[in-house]
C-alpha cells in the first residue's frame, strides 16, 4: 500500500474507511455482510468500508492476518457478469 492510506471512523455510527489510494469511486462491490470495498473503472480497489469499526479485527484475521483483497473481489467482473 502507498503513503495515500488514510483511516476514517465515523463515531457517530462506528462506521469506519480505508482510503488505499485516491482516484474515483466507478462502483464498489460487497465483500462480505456490512464491509464494501470502492473500486475504480479499471477494477482497482481505491477503499474499503467497514459499517460496524469493530468488525475490522475479525476481517484482518479471516485473512490471514492482513488486510488482504479477496480473491473475488479481484475477480470480481468475472462473477458478477457470469
Amino acid at each position: 500500500m502507498s503513503s495515500d492510506v488514510q483511516v476514517t471512523h465515523d463515531r457517530d455510527v462506528d462506521a469506519l474507511y480505508i482510503r488505499l489510494r485516491s482516484g474515483t469511486v466507478d462502483h464498489t462491490v460487497e465483500v462480505e455482510t456490512s464491509i464494501y470495498m470502492d473500486m475504480d473503472s479499471l477494477d482497482q480497489p481505491l477503499g474499503i468500508e467497514f459499517l460496524h469499526g469493530e468488525d475490522l479485527a475479525s476481517y484482518v484475521h479471516r485473512h490471514g492476518e492482513e488486510l488482504g483483497i479477496p480473491e473475488s473481489v479481484l475477480n470480481q467482473r468475472e462473477w458478477a457478469t457470469g
